[in-house]
């Protein structure tokens, strides 16, 4: 497939539900911070144990896609992308930690299916090495697609962050230099749900990245408006 139909066929394929069942519950995220007079505020925000995939219980593929396709999908699900702060609370308080799997940069084959296939598999066998359980919580085989305040300044771009390290360092540094419809292997698609419990209330997870003050439980850069990959 050109990528123009390969971006709208994993886009008809996930929305279709064609995906293993891991990735239709979302597990708990503790959140912590705090409010003015200075109390504790505990909360919890609810991801994707992994990245989308598109396949069955038994044989699925993660999906690199671009920010666009990305962002389609969360509005038609309404979820939303994580920010920079949450991808750091995911590798944290992650089940199983994964190695970064670098391949050898080459091009036009970085972007490619049989790139995204190899990367996969690796992956794959990591997981099995590691006897990983469906629906464990997931982190550090790919970098996320992220929202960030920066996208403000640059809409034209997709926002990568990620790849945590064993050491707990990332690969990936918060980086908006590629353009909004660059995708390759190393690209992982994490949904957050569009609820936050804070003190046993809920709130609209769009509404708490909004807030000037229970923002900095999601965001580590203040306040959040445009909660999306990609911009109007």
């Amino acid at each position: 497939m050109d990528r123009f139909r390969r971006e709208k066929t994993i886009q008809e394929e996930i929305l279709s539900g064609n995906i293993p069942d891991h990735l239709r519950q979302f597990k708990a995220l503790k959140l912590e911070g705090y409010d003015p007079s200075g109390h504790t505020i505990t909360a919890t925000a609810y991801v994707c144990s992994d990245y989308l995939a598109i396949g069955s219980n038994q044989d699925y593929v993660l999906v690199p896609m671009s920010a666009l396709t990305a962002q389609m999908i969360a509005d038609q699900t309404q979820t939303i992308l994580p920010t920079r702060k949450i991808v750091d609370l995911i590798y944290q308080q992650a089940e199983l930690r994964l190695a970064p799997q670098k391949q050898e940069s080459s091009g036009l084959q970085m972007i490619s299916i049989p790139y995204f296939q190899a990367h996969d598999q690796s992956i794959q066998k990591q997981r099995k090495a590691a006897k990983a359980q469906a629906g464990q919580l997931l982190a550090g085989h790919k970098k996320d697609v992220i929202i960030t305040n920066r996208l403000d300044h640059k809409p034209k771009s997709v926002a990568l962050y990620g790849w945590h390290q064993p050491n707990g360092q990332n690969l990936q540094p918060l980086s908006l230099q590629q353009i909004k419809t660059y995708v390759d292997y190393s690209h992982g698609i994490r949904l957050l749900a569009p609820e936050v419990h804070i003190d046993g209330k809920h709130y609209a997870t769009v509404d708490i990245l909004k807030h000037p003050v229970f923002s900095e439980l999601l965001s580590d850069e203040g306040v959040i408006l445009n909660p999306r990959a990609i911009l109007p």
